[in-house]
């Protein structure tokens, strides 16, 4: 008789456990598809959170190159720079649907009120530079009874325009003050293609063209470095808010497509870096 209880109590025991395992797992389910809910309100309701931003008024350009010739930086309008920059971070955060005002010079911003946010881009930097670029192909020797293939890389110097940007970030709460960076670069357009006879020659045969860099690419680099901060920033403001709401339980991280849906990943892919 006691070896029978012994085996309900273990029956009871590992039922329980059981069970004690599908609450864990449905109160975890909850609460994530709880977190994620707060990342929709967020984006719902963006409307409601308010951007102000300020920029800079000069560019930094900076010739890294070992030559010291600039092939861009001297033909750009610093100007045509930052507005490039500058309308299209206003409007990409206005697209995710943020209300976005954007500060002259001569504005004096007022206390933060909950939910304002000040976005100042506080430096802005074009840099020149040479950056090694390559051509890698597979050989289809014209001898097919060799059987064999060979992976050589074609080495080439060319030149890379990188553009920097850092965003001085504040909200009512002084002690919550960021600094993020970003960056983005663009280079010649290499291409082109190797050949080799046969796979018992070192000789081989390089050609290959190199459409170089110019000044709309720069203006087109602005445009690109803000679409994307934007697009993080937007990822940023939607993850701290589901901190706040869920007192930093929530370990998950939620991001936003072009086509404005939200995403949840264990880590972020791609995130405006803090200083």
């Amino acid at each position: 008789m006691m070896m029978a209880f012994k085996g309900l109590f273990s029956k009871i025991k590992i039922m329980n456990s059981k069970k004690l395992m599908i609450i864990c797992l449905f109160v975890l389910c909850s609460f994530s598809g709880i977190a994620q809910n707060w990342a929709k309100k967020f984006l719902k309701q963006a409307n409601t959170q308010t951007v102000y931003l300020s920029t800079t008024d000069n560019v930094f350009f900076t010739n890294l190159k070992s030559s010291l010739q600039n092939f861009v930086l001297d033909s750009l309008n610093e100007e045509k720079i930052i507005s490039s920059f500058v309308e299209e971070f206003a409007e990409e955060l206005s697209y995710y649907g943020l209300n976005v005002v954007v500060l002259s010079q001569q504005d004096t911003l007022k206390i933060l009120k909950d939910n304002e946010y000040l976005l100042h881009i506080a430096q802005i930097e074009l840099q020149e530079m040479d950056v090694m670029d390559s051509i890698k192909n597979v050989y289809n020797f014209r001898d097919e009874t060799y059987g064999e293939v060979d992976t050589v890389a074609f080495y080439k110097k060319v030149n890379g325009l990188s553009f920097d940007v850092w965003l001085d970030f504040a909200t009512d709460d002084k002690q919550e003050h960021k600094i993020f960076y970003t960056s983005d670069i663009v280079t010649d357009d290499l291409q082109g293609f190797m050949e080799k006879d046969n796979p018992n020659t070192d000789t081989v045969f390089v050609s290959y063209s190199i459409t170089p860099i110019n000044p709309n690419d720069a203006y087109t680099l602005a445009f690109l470095t803000a679409n994307k901060a934007s697009r993080l920033m937007f990822d940023f403001l939607m993850n701290r808010y589901v901190w706040i709401k869920t007192n930093g339980e929530d370990k998950h991280y939620y991001s936003i497509s072009v086509d404005k849906e939200i995403q949840k990943t264990d880590s972020p892919e791609e995130i405006l870096e803090i200083l």
